[in-house]
């Protein structure tokens, strides 16, 4: 029998733990990340169900996903968390010392998920994108997670698709591919497609939920921003496939829960340069392939 791994999966939005076997979600359960510019308070919050959980399933393994620049086993720094020099693995230690700990950059650690049981298994060049409060995910080059020199590579959330008057990211840049992309940047995208339009409609408290409730009731705003968005993604993924020429593009994250995104904007603008033998794919796992990505940090081959 395989063993059972504590996960945590943390977001801009949310903060996830789950008890993972291989890849199943035995349990599950999520917080509001309540946390941001206050990372030495989340771990005194969250000790208490993480000591019920490790005793109720004899965990000795705790695998981590953390948004931002992880380099040895420091969160070095955190946009959209506003965490810097974050020594999460050390803090844990001191909790829970006889434990097992690995931690890896949120989208890396996702597409773990996929290559060792998803879509993106034996795939030799490959894109993954986790679509979130930012945004985020993998490059696969000959059948390995692109890290770059200073394991800092591959992270195109902040790559940026847009002009010097875009909008201003939380890296100090302005027109980054998240602050569009990312649900985040629909958001935005919504709120300002309304503007423009001159009638300013009420919306309510906009999020993935209530998008996807004005989308099906067909309202004018939320489509037009919503065939905006995609067409952002559909750029984005075509910038990224002319430099590595994937076989595969997999989307994961909560959004791609809603069925707001587009695949074929996305098939038709791969098709214009050529790429019509990509397979883009929405993943396997979609809003917890992080939870399962971080439990296979523990997996021998990685």
């Amino acid at each position: 029998m395989s063993e059972k791994i504590l996960a945590m999966d943390i977001g801009g939005t949310s903060i996830k733990l789950a008890i993972v076997e291989e890849d199943q979600i035995i349990k599950f359960t999520s917080y509001k990340n309540i946390w941001k510019s206050k990372q030495d308070q989340m771990l005194m919050d969250l000790k208490g169900i993480l000591t019920r959980w490790i005793q109720e399933y004899q965990i000795t393994k705790i695998g981590i996903g953390c948004p931002g620049d992880i380099k040895d086993n420091v969160v070095v720094f955190a946009a959209n968390l506003n965490w810097k020099d974050f020594h999460l693995v050390d803090q844990l230690h001191e909790i829970f010392p006889n434990l097992s700990i690995k931690i890896a950059n949120d989208g890396q650690a996702a597409t773990l998920a996929e290559m060792n049981y998803g879509l993106l298994k034996g795939v030799e060049n490959g894109i993954f994108i986790v679509f979130g409060r930012g945004v985020g995910g993998s490059l696969i080059l000959n059948h390995h997670i692109y890290q770059g020199s200073n394991q800092r590579g591959g992270n195109f959330g902040h790559m940026v698709i847009k002009g010097p008057k875009a909008r201003k990211c939380n890296c100090g840049r302005k027109g980054c591919f998240e602050t569009y992309a990312s649900v985040a940047g629909l958001i935005q995208t919504i709120k300002e497609t309304n503007y423009r339009s001159g009638q300013n409609t009420p919306l309510g408290k906009l999020g993935g939920l209530r998008i996807s409730e004005l989308a099906h009731n067909q309202n004018p705003i939320i489509l037009k921003a919503i065939k905006q968005w995609n067409k952002d993604i559909a750029e984005s993924i075509l910038s990224l496939t002319l430099i590595i020429d994937p076989s595969h593009i997999v989307l994961a994250g909560g959004i791609t829960e809603s069925g707001l995104i587009d695949l074929d904007e996305i098939k038709n603008k791969l098709s214009e340069q050529g790429f019509d033998h990509v397979v883009v794919e929405i993943s396997k796992f979609r809003g917890k392939a992080g939870v399962v990505g971080a439990a296979s940090l523990h997996k021998e081959n990685n």
